[in-house]
């Protein structure tokens, strides 16, 4: 299975880590093991107009999952009313069963209304990775909520129940995604020609030895940037 970052990751995603990065490379794990290179996990995904990241979108010949990540702490029953604990709130809460719904059908609904005009369907998921999450526990709403460890049983024995008629074009509807549709024939790079800048600049810059115009310019940078770095640190030796 191939793994596409939609969005790179910001400060923020950087400083979240914790329980939904170890969440997020758990299932892309399971779901690699699962899958072939036919398939595409696309990740952080944010649509055109949108400020909320779509999350987990898998993509391949049969079907178009949006998979909901859940990422709850400490996740327990008790006297029938599920609790977590609430990093936010720094306390033990019951599970906002209402705000996970109406969350995972509006990222569905912008999903799939995206995917339409092209004639392309898409189906959701919601996966629990809590460590140790009870299996009793369920979303009121949301028809498929799978543990962890359920992965690989629902590849198997769920994706193949929805599978349309006709293949999905996984690169089609990958490039649909992204806004990065498939080139018609092979770009410059791919048959071994230069880009337009690098072209430029060789031709600006001719080439000495073995070395083309745009490495030579490059180095100049570089030896340009170590004799800023050798000055500002000659200045303070001597005012010292």
């Amino acid at each position: 299975m191939r793994i596409v970052d939609a969005t790179p990751s910001g400060f923020a995603d950087f400083l979240r880590g914790g329980r939904e990065k170890q969440g997020e490379d758990l299932v892309s794990g399971l779901l690699a093991r699962a899958l072939d290179d036919t398939h595409v996990l696309l990740r952080h995904l944010t649509l055109p107009d949108s400020n909320d990241k779509l999350g987990f979108v898998l993509i391949g010949p049969d079907g178009i999952w949006h998979l909901e990540l859940l990422h709850l702490a400490s996740l327990v029953n008790n006297g029938g009313i599920w609790m977590h604990w609430d990093y936010d709130k720094q306390s033990v809460q019951p599970v906002p069963f209402t705000l996970l719904t109406d969350r995972a059908r509006a990222r569905l609904a912008e999903l799939q209304a995206h995917l339409a005009p092209e004639g392309y369907g898409a189906r959701q998921a919601m996966i629990v990775t809590t460590p140790g999450a009870p299996h009793d526990f369920s979303v009121p709403g949301v028809e498929l909520v799978l543990h962890a460890n359920e992965i690989g049983d629902f590849v198997r024995e769920v994706m193949p129940q929805y599978a349309p008629e006709s293949p999905i074009d996984v690169d089609a509807a990958l490039g649909l995604l992204t806004g990065k549709r498939a080139a018609a024939g092979p770009t410059a790079q791919a048959r071994g020609e230069p880009s337009a800048l690098t072209a430029a600049l060789n031709r600006r810059y001719r080439q000495l030895g073995s070395l083309t115009g745009f490495q030579i310019l490059v180095l100049g940078l570089l030896a340009l940037a170590n004799c800023c770095v050798l000055a500002v640190f000659a200045s303070l030796l001597l005012s010292g």
